[in-house]
């Protein structure tokens, strides 16, 4: 019986070791803890910058461009008008 109880701690142990667990901010007052935890917010951020909406023209803008435009010409109008909305 004291054999089993060894062998389950030992296996706790091991387990234990090779599965730590996940290591949170430690809320402190030291200005280090602090000033990584600001690094860290701030990366976060700049990784996954906010995703914007998609805007398109609406009808009278797209009847605003010369339909006696080449193509290529009118393809480059609604090409720039799009961008001047969704920069």
């Amino acid at each position: 019986m004291n054999d089993e109880k060894e062998f389950f701690e030992l296996g706790k142990r091991m387990f234990d070791r090779l599965n730590p667990p996940p290591v949170d901010w430690v809320e402190t007052n030291n200005s280090a803890c602090a000033i990584l935890r600001q690094v860290h917010d701030m990366l976060a951020l700049a990784s996954f910058p906010p995703k914007r909406e998609w805007v398109g023209l609406t009808d009278d803008e797209f009847d605003s461009i010369d339909p006696k435009l080449s193509l290529f010409q009118f393809y480059k109008a609604i090409e720039g008008k799009l961008k001047e909305k969704n920069t």
